[in-house]
C-alpha cells in the first residue's frame, strides 16, 4: 500500500491555537456586533429627536401653540419627553437580536399604549415623522465602517495583534 509522507513547515502550534479560538471569536463578534450596531442606531435616533435635525415637516401653528399654552416641549416628538425617554435597546430571543424602540404594554400619560403611540408618529397619516426609519437610511451608510471597527477590535481581544 502506498504511503504519503507530510512535512509541516511554519508555526503550526499557533495555527492550532487560533484555530481553537475561532469558537470563541465568532461568539463574542456575534454579540458585539449586534450591540455595537444597536447602540449605534439608539445613540443617533435619540440624538436626531433631541436635535431636530432630521428633514421632518415642522408642526402647524395650531398644534404649536396649543403645546406652548400648556407648557409642552414645542419641538417635535417631544411634547412631555415620556415617548422620548421609552426608546430603549431589547435583547432578542435569538442571538445577535437587538430591537430599538418602545416596548407596547406601557401608558403614555394621554392614556395611549406607548408603542401605539410611537407607530402613529412614524407611520402618522397626514405628517408622519418618520425619525426611525431616516435614521435607519442614514446608517446603512456607516455598517461597513462599523463592522470593520468591530470585527477588528474582536480580532485583536480573542487573538492577540
Amino acid at each position: 500500500m502506498a504511503s504519503v509522507d507530510v512535512e509541516l513547515e511554519g508555526d503550526w502550534k499557533t495555527v492550532v491555537q487560533h484555530f481553537h479560538k475561532l469558537e470563541t471569536f465568532a461568539r463574542v463578534l456575534t454579540e458585539r456586533v449586534a450591540q455595537g450596531i444597536a447602540q449605534q442606531y439608539f445613540d443617533s435616533l435619540v440624538g436626531h429627536i433631541k436635535k431636530q435635525d432630521l428633514p421632518l415637516a415642522p408642526l402647524n401653528e395650531w398644534y404649536r401653540a396649543w403645546k406652548e399654552k400648556r407648557g409642552l416641549d414645542t419641538r417635535i416628538l417631544i411634547a412631555t419627553g415620556e415617548l422620548l425617554s421609552n426608546i430603549q435597546i431589547y435583547k432578542g430571543p435569538n442571538k445577535g437580536e437587538r430591537f430599538i424602540g418602545v416596548k407596547g404594554g406601557k401608558q403614555h400619560k394621554g392614556g395611549i399604549d406607548m408603542a401605539l403611540l410611537a407607530l402613529i408618529h412614524e407611520y402618522g397619516t397626514e405628517h408622519p415623522r418618520a425619525a426611525y426609519r431616516l435614521t435607519l437610511q442614514e446608517l446603512k451608510a456607516q455598517l461597513q465602517f462599523t463592522l470593520d471597527r468591530i470585527t477588528a477590535e474582536v480580532r485583536v481581544e480573542v487573538f492577540g495583534k
